[in-house]
């Protein structure tokens, strides 16, 4: 199976192509064949060798955090439903062809999103639906997002929001 290996701490340069074994599910467990990772800002710190005293990581490590693809396989204690559905799954690692997850780390993906799409909802709409949440605007109220190009900000801007907000900066996908 490829995947995408960072050997030591540093740039772009250090992420590496690499084959490594297939890998076989726990109980518990599935296997993900990868469609898409989730690649956000936090992986390129990570790489850099920052955060490892909250993000630890031993080297070397195949980088990511999810993404989305389909169930290949199920372990002892996995509902065999799940093999060949469409999956986000959220977890250590996202750079490989395949990846093992808990059979709690993945969510159905619905019908008609793309797997790209759920992939970079992993982490950053997460992100942004729980500050929507702790932040609770109100009708009227005005929200500052002060990153908005950046993947969390961007899914807040565009969230259709029930009570709608009054956005600042203005995103096309605002309803009026």
């Amino acid at each position: 199976m490829r995947a995408i290996q960072v050997a030591s701490f540093g740039a772009p340069e250090v992420l590496t192509p690499v084959d490594l074994p297939n890998p076989v599910p726990g109980p518990g467990q599935v296997i993900v064949g990868m469609a898409a990772a989730d690649v956000i800002f936090l992986d390129t710190l990570l790489r850099g060798g920052w955060g490892q005293d909250f993000f630890p990581r031993t080297l070397p490590y195949v980088p990511g955090g999810g993404g989305a693809g389909k169930v290949l396989a199920v372990g002892d204690g996995v509902d065999p439903a799940w093999v060949g559905r469409r999956v986000a799954v959220r977890t250590g690692t996202g750079y490989a062809e395949q990846i093992v997850a808990g059979e709690e780390e993945v969510m159905p993906i619905p019908d008609g999103l793309a797997a790209a799409t759920a992939a970079a909802l992993v982490h950053d709409g997460v992100t942004a639906l729980s500050l929507h949440r702790l932040g609770a605007p109100q009708r009227g109220e005005w929200v500052l997002v002060s990153a908005a190009a950046g993947g969390a900000g961007h899914c807040w801007c565009s969230w259709p929001s029930t009570p709608e907000p009054e956005w600042w900066p203005p995103h096309p996908a605002t309803p009026s």
